[in-house]
């Protein structure tokens, strides 16, 4: 596990918590370094033109875009962070999925 970094792989939820050491599994994400929230196209176009991962790293406010297994498209926001030396590692996220075309 690496501290500080999250994969996502929500399903069609606006929130979701999810378990670990601020890190999961996803089909493919990619970081999004502006203050302002993602919309759809912006999303495609990064995970287009950017090499996605299966981790990035986070911090409270930091966004990421992601590809689901099912071809939808969405984006995540890290809302919280439990403390590194806290026993039980939890990270709440808001996640924006859009449907498909």
């Amino acid at each position: 596990m690496v501290p500080g970094s999250i994969a996502a792989r929500p399903r069609g939820a606006r929130r979701s918590l999810l378990r670990g050491a601020q890190r999961g599994r996803g089909t493919a994400l990619v970081a999004w370094d502006s203050e302002v929230e993602p919309d759809h196209e912006q999303c495609a176009e990064q995970l287009n033109t950017h090499l996605g991962g299966r981790w990035v790293p986070v911090r409270v406010g930091s966004m990421a875009c992601f590809h689901t297994s099912g071809g939808r498209v969405g984006y995540f926001t890290v809302t919280s962070l439990s403390p590194p030396e806290a026993l039980s590692q939890f990270t709440d996220i808001t996640v924006t999925v859009w449907e498909l075309a």
